[in-house]
């Protein structure tokens, strides 16, 4: 669940509220004087009760169906009111039988708000005979406020572009996966999104950068490759990630555009010593043809730029590059910084150094089930600020 924000006074106002309540409860239970360690044990063992009857371990149970748990938590935004959101973990094994089957994900983060707004986001990660077989499937339900700011940087940078408009978004995207040899995998899925843009500015400027018009659909089928070593995926504390994908959509399957997506993701992991991780992250997209406004390359989200509204900058080609440290404190407690630069361009050629969008954050991590966080990010960019409640890592 994304809260990316424009930085009119109340939304930053909002953001520092949030970070300094956060931080105020960190200190209090990790800082309370002797005297009041016997209130502060209580209150650990009371948020630990709290936390446990909501399925919270950190150990994985796999003798159940799935190992589940759920954190519900209030929110406020100016353009979708007050609301609820939803982060919740499932862990299971395909083979109960064998302790070296890898343990597979479901993840969702999901809200609903009194301005009808309503968004969810699946991730399902199934693993078969050691890794062997992989089963991924992604999945977004979105219908909530969105903004617009045309194609380009020079476009994207002119806030005087920002046209609102309400952006409903249906999208799932099944990939299987074959592990050839050692940490080498080949695989192939779908990819179906349905995107439609309600409430638009009549004659603004999005109706001039779009030929699709308001409602766009996408079908095609894809193609992937994959070096795998991290030791855990949703938070991995090692290893690499080398995934190179394209994505073929074609009028023949059902797609509005003929089109297609190229993205390269290399990421890789140091256990620096204990409670201690940097992850580093390059990630190239490259759309080309006759590419439509919802499928372009677009800066900013909860896993690359954290900080930038997504979609705030958009054109066919763009690079992003993070660098993250991660600390796990005492209890269930963890704190991430990071920073960050991006770039989007027409074309290859046309990247100007000029044009890099600079990013950092911090974060706050909650242990909730084993190897997985809720997590809290406050990002940062150029005249932006982002606020994100989440669950597992960004990258």
């Amino acid at each position: 669940m994304t809260f990316c924000l424009t930085p009119e006074r109340h939304l930053l106002r909002t953001c520092i509220y949030c970070a300094c309540a956060m931080t105020l409860l960190f200190f209090l239970m990790k800082a309370l004087p002797a005297s009041a360690s016997e209130a502060s044990g209580g209150i650990k063992n009371w948020m630990d009760g709290f936390l446990e009857s909501m399925g919270s371990g950190d150990e994985f149970d796999p003798d159940k169906l799935i190992d589940v748990g759920f954190l519900p938590g209030p929110f406020y935004t100016p353009e979708m009111k007050l609301g609820i959101g939803l982060a919740a973990i499932g862990l299971y094994s395909t083979n109960k039988e064998d302790e070296q089957e890898r343990i597979s994900t479901l993840s969702i983060s999901g809200f609903a708000s009194v301005t009808s707004a309503v968004g969810l986001n699946v991730v399902n990660q199934t693993f078969f005979s050691r890794d062997q077989v992989r089963l991924f499937v992604d999945g977004i339900i979105f219908d909530a406020p969105e903004k617009y700011w045309g194609i380009g940087y020079d476009q994207n940078s002119d806030d005087d572009n920002r046209e609102d408009y309400t952006n409903i978004t249906y999208q799932v995207s099944p990939r299987v996966y074959y592990r050839l040899f050692n940490s080498l995998h080949v695989g192939t899925g779908w990819d179906y999104i349905d995107t439609r843009a309600k409430d638009t500015e009549a004659g603004g400027l999005f109706f001039q950068d779009n030929p699709h018009g308001t409602n766009v659909q996408s079908s095609g089928y894809s193609l992937h490759i994959m070096s795998d070593t991290r030791d855990f995926i949703p938070n991995p504390y090692e290893g690499h990630f080398l995934n190179l994908d394209f994505y073929d959509y074609k009028p023949s399957f059902g797609s509005d555009a003929d089109y297609s997506v190229t993205e390269f993701t290399g990421n890789k992991y140091w256990a620096t010593q204990d409670n201690n991780i940097l992850a580093f992250q390059v990630y190239m997209r490259s759309a080309d043809d006759d590419v439509p406004w919802n499928r372009l390359s677009k800066i900013g989200g909860a896993s690359q730029m954290r900080g930038y509204w997504e979609g705030r900058y958009r054109d066919k080609k763009m690079i992003t590059t993070q660098l993250e440290y991660r600390r796990k404190l005492h209890w269930r407690h963890g704190v991430v910084a990071w920073i960050g630069a991006g770039a989007i361009a027409p074309t290859l050629r046309d990247f100007d150094s000029d044009q890099i969008l600079p990013n950092a954050g911090v974060g706050y991590r909650l242990a909730f089930k084993y190897r997985s966080n809720v997590r809290l990010d406050l990002g940062f960019g150029k005249n932006e600020i982002g606020f994100y409640f989440n669950v597992n890592e960004a990258f």
